[in-house]
């Protein structure tokens, strides 16, 4: 319990003492006009207040990620701790903080643009097909998850197992295993309406489309603080029950205590992404860049959302170690073969009671939606920017939002388990984009660019050495080549990047 509390003090003592250093490294003018001001459209430029943006920057972010992600770095045992606090303050939030402030200071440009200022156009095409690739795959996955598990909600003698999901564990499809596995399960002709996984795929893809094309104050602003809040309550109940004395957190050992013997570096850092590091997250950002209304706000809602889901993160993961008495055995055996999270989160939500329990599903079945939502809005706004179609007349936004929708309900109806293998690491490698971004930006300023290079190097490492000796996702190297041919690459990053600092400061 105390490497709980000390860590859970970290992160708030790192949101006041280097969360005012980043401050002042940025730069920031509290009397500076923002895009929210400049160019408010009705649309996309709103001005909103903080709270509502907080709120909706950590939904926007958090997804299931903290919450099957730390699961399943859980297996680790209380090793990972070290990589949620001290990857979420100094990689995450502050990939989060200086992306979201450099799309303000840019009249909120997406993150493509932002690649490409900084990086080229090389990286900025490959990072357009990458995010759109991204953004359409989340929004598409986070239709048919939330979809099932309302559906097995309401088929009898299901309540138990709806919503199976695997974890990153295996880094497969979270939505891969559905009531389908109940041997029990009613046939699709038998079910009800409400039982049928289309009807809700069906309303999901609805509230997604009107999410993407109305102005963001009329739909997302006014229901995602209530999700927010939720989330929140949930959290604060499971602390609670952690304080109660019935479950007991191990105290920090940097023992690798995986039932599997899987090694910590770099595999837990490419599991547990979100919590710790994730590169969707500057995706989502350059909406509420929009939204903001000074940059004396910036702190409150890149930073500190994001050390708020590193929060939500360490609390899950503690869960799971504490609620398994320990044991990443008995963890393992409960998650079983395919990694089933939602056991754990059904296991934690039974100890909480029943308004626990609802708003443990309500976070279940949030969380995908309030991220999907935003995914398609996003991939919208990149559109906007590349093909430079103004968003305000209502035509526009329906032009660019129909092949989205096509296209991600054409995937709702593929076999999505081999492209969801790549996900997480597909999320940890657009961070190392985007980090570099950042370095440069940083350096041509003349400002301290080590608080984001070291992350950028760091991040180039983990996603290259993972990819290359993985045996299953990746190319299967041996260990110690394919950790030189990460440096290498980390090198090629770091040659490029000065490129780019001294071509502009020349």
């Amino acid at each position: 319990m105390i490497t709980f509390c000390l860590s859970s003090l970290l992160l708030l003592a790192a949101y006041f003492v280097y969360g005012a250093y980043l401050d002042r490294t940025l730069g920031i003018d509290r009397n500076r006009q923002v895009p929210a001001i400049a160019n408010q459209d009705g649309v996309d430029y709103i001005p909103m207040p903080w709270p509502r943006v907080f709120l909706i920057q950590l939904l926007n972010i958090a997804g299931l990620g903290p919450i099957f992600g730390a699961i399943a770095g859980a297996l680790w045992g209380p090793v990972v701790f070290l990589w949620i606090v001290f990857g979420g303050i100094f990689i995450g939030a502050v990939h989060d903080y200086i992306s979201g402030y450099i799309s303000i200071r840019s009249n909120g440009a997406g993150l493509p643009e932002i690649i490409g200022t900084y990086l080229g156009n090389g990286p900025k095409r490959v990072m357009i097909l990458l995010v759109m690739v991204l953004l359409v795959m989340v929004g598409a996955v986070f239709v048919m998850g939330p979809a099932k598990i309302l559906a097995d909600m309401n088929v009898p003698g299901t309540s138990e197992t709806a919503g199976s999901s695997a974890s990153g564990a295996q880094l497969e499809d979270p939505f891969a295993r559905g009531a389908s596995e109940t041997s029990a399960v009613p046939s699709s002709a038998e079910r009800g309406l409400l039982a049928k996984p289309l009807f809700w795929a069906v309303l999901i893809f609805t509230y997604y489309l009107l999410a993407t094309l109305l102005p963001i104050d009329q739909l997302i602003g006014r229901i995602y603080p209530i999700f927010g809040l939720a989330l929140l309550m949930m959290v604060i109940l499971i602390v609670y029950r952690m304080f109660s004395g019935i479950w007991v957190i191990p105290e920090l050992t940097f023992e690798n205590l995986h039932p599997a013997g899987t090694p910590i570096w770099p595999v837990m850092m490419i599991t547990v992404a979100c919590g710790a590091i994730s590169g969707f997250h500057a995706t989502q950002s350059p909406m509420m860049a929009r939204t903001i209304t000074g940059e004396g706000f910036a702190r409150r809602v890149f930073f500190g959302a994001m050390l708020t889901e590193t929060f939500i993160a360490l609390v899950w993961a503690a869960a799971a170690i504490a609620i398994c008495h320990g044991s990443t055995a008995e963890l393992q055996k409960m998650l079983g073969p395919s990694g089933d999270a939602v056991v754990v989160v059904r296991a934690v939500g039974n100890k909480l009671g029943h308004w626990g329990m609802i708003l443990v599903l309500l976070g279940v079945v949030a969380l995908p939606v309030t991220t999907g939502d935003t995914a398609f809005r996003s991939a919208r706004l990149i559109l906007a920017e590349l093909t430079g179609l103004t968003q305000k007349p209502f035509i526009n936004r329906i032009l660019l939002s129909l092949p989205l929708f096509l296209i991600g309900g054409w995937l709702c109806t593929i076999d999505f388990g081999v492209v969801w293998r790549y996900f997480a690491w597909l999320n940890q490698t657009l961070s190392v984009f985007t980090l570099w971004a950042c370095t440069v930006y940083l350096r041509r300023l003349g400002r301290n660019y080590l608080i984001t290079l070291i992350p950028a190097a760091f991040m180039s490492i983990v996603a290259s050495v993972f990819i290359l000796t993985n045996p299953k996702l990746g190319f299967g190297l041996a260990p110690l080549p394919g950790f030189v041919l990460g440096l290498l690459f980390t090198a090629f990053c770091l040659f490029l990047a000065n490129a780019r600092s001294r071509a502009q400061t020349a």
